[in-house]
This record gives C-alpha cells, structure tokens and sequence, in this order.
C-alpha cells in the first residue's frame, strides 16, 4: 500500500507489494524490489553530485523512518540483483 500522503514520482519503478510510509517522497531515479517497506518521512533517490545509476533496493527491503537514502547506492542480499 501507498500512503495518499506519500510522494512516488512516475519515475521510480516499484515492486509488487510495496508498502510506502506517510510523508516519504520516492524521487525518479529508483528501483523499489518487490516486498519492500519504507516507513514514514523518508528521502529516496536524493541526486547526489554526478549520480546517474538509480538507487536499487532489493525484495523484502525495510527502511526505517526519517532515512534519507542517495541515488547510486544499492541494497541488495548477497549474490542477489
């Protein structure tokens, strides 16, 4: 489920089955695996000086509340992508 208070932009590419917090902005540049919970007042995709890869969240990620998480950066389970 989406929050209705949250911001996804048509950009960011989601899983199924994700769940985004209230107040948490998805920026364009984002890869949300499927199972994945973000949790409320979260930055995602936030550019970074000369970023181009996305940020990459693998299945059955969890971010905690107020996390503010740069584009390029991935998170992934072991020999998983």
């Amino acid at each position: 489920m989406i929050s209705k208070l949250a911001h996804v932009s048509p950009g960011a590419r989601l899983g199924d089955n994700v769940t985004i917090g209230d107040f948490t902005v998805v920026h364009e540049n984002v890869e949300i695996g499927d199972n994945c919970v973000i949790h409320e007042h979260c930055l995602l995709g936030v550019k970074g000086p000369n970023t181009k890869e996305p940020l990459s969240l693998g299945a059955g990620a969890i971010v905690r509340s107020h996390s503010v998480i740069y584009e390029t950066t991935r998170a992934h389970q072991s020999g998983k992508r």
